[in-house]
């Protein structure tokens, strides 16, 4: 078997294929922490998924075209998405996002290195810069 190497110009334009076939994309919370797994699916995250008042999965929207940010990685970036909590009740955390097709496949999961992030009162918010990144195998 051989192997290829994908130039920079074929790497922009693999992230720019696949931007379009994913459709609309959903962004979701977590309230507990995990370890995202390759064979994860979406039943793992909606066991855990955020529940406090306000919370709801939200679009990613308004993708930039991708950018080589060092040879063979391409990074594409989305509208900066909020979470916030809209009223009282018991307090909850988010440990991680992840990220649905609009036909229910999760696309990927992330912990944050920076979490938990505290949802504890009316007007806590959560926000994230959603971004892709495609690595040259």
């Amino acid at each position: 078997m051989s192997s290829f190497i994908l130039c920079d110009a074929g790497v922009l334009k693999l992230l720019n294929v696949l931007k379009g076939a994913w459709g609309t994309l959903k962004m979701g919370t977590c309230k507990a922490s995990f370890a995202p797994l390759p064979t994860d699916n979406l039943a793992k995250y909606q066991a855990i998924e955020s529940d406090y008042p306000g919370y709801a999965r939200q679009d990613l929207l308004h993708w930039q075209p991708p950018v080589l940010v060092e040879t063979g990685t391409a990074v594409s970036l989305a509208d900066v998405v909020e979470f916030r909590r809209t009223g009282g009740g018991p307090a909850q955390s988010i440990y991680g996002v992840f990220v649905v097709t609009a036909d229910g496949t999760l696309l990927y999961a992330q912990l944050d290195p920076n979490g938990p992030w505290p949802m504890v009162d009316a007007g806590s918010l959560y926000a994230v810069l959603p971004a892709f990144r495609l690595l040259e195998p």
